[in-house]
């Protein structure tokens, strides 16, 4: 639902009635998106945009990532969003890895595999393209990484919606959606964190 009129003015951390009414609202609204993509409830975390959500599941998971873990690795069509965070935490000292797509756009399973490294904290992946809509195997990508002991993430902005969504299916450990590509209200986003990823709030 749509917080309008009075419902904008409560503070949802609050106790009084608007803020209560308010949190209703939220609370509901988490429970949608959670059904959305497969996810538990708890694991669903609001932002301002699905820009803050990719920002904060890249610089959040490697700032939380064990100190011998500072390596990213992602593609070179990922949206700015994602390229953008990966060039920051170069300036920090963190390595990134752009693994580059075929002619289709997609990212090959074997490319993503020789760039991880024992180093590697994140891959991050989206799920679609935004321009050509090419749809990358996630699935596959998680299962590398996982297999390394690196997590995943998918920005998964372009298919919400679109095709069917499951935290579970596709592996990921955190998933960056946004209302607006679906009809709902511009500056919300939404950040899947699977439960004990680690991640530094920002």
């Amino acid at each position: 639902p749509y917080l309008q009129g009075e419902l904008s003015r409560g503070n949802a951390s609050s106790i009084h009635q608007l803020g209560r009414t308010a949190r209703a609202a939220i609370d509901t609204a988490r429970e949608q998106v959670a059904e959305l993509i497969g996810a538990d409830y708890a694991d669903i975390y609001f932002t301002g945009s699905g820009t803050e959500s990719d920002n904060l599941a890249i610089i959040g998971t490697l700032l939380a990532s064990a100190s011998n873990r500072k390596h990213i690795v992602t593609t070179t069509i990922e949206h700015h969003a994602v390229l953008h965070s990966a060039h920051f935490l170069q300036t920090l000292g963190y390595e990134v890895t752009l693994v580059p797509v075929d002619s289709f756009g997609c990212v090959s399973p074997e490319d993503i595999r020789a760039a991880i490294t024992p180093q590697t904290a994140l891959v991050s992946v989206m799920h679609a393209n935004n321009e050509v809509g090419a749809i990358n195997p996630v699935r596959a990508l998680a299962d590398l990484a996982h297999e390394r002991g690196a997590l995943l993430h998918t920005d998964a902005v372009q298919t919400l919606g679109a095709l069917p969504l499951d935290v579970d299916a596709l592996g990921a450990d955190l998933m960056s959606v946004t209302a607006h590509k679906i009809y709902g209200p511009k500056g919300i986003g939404a950040l899947y964190v699977r439960a004990g990823t680690p991640l530094a709030p920002l």
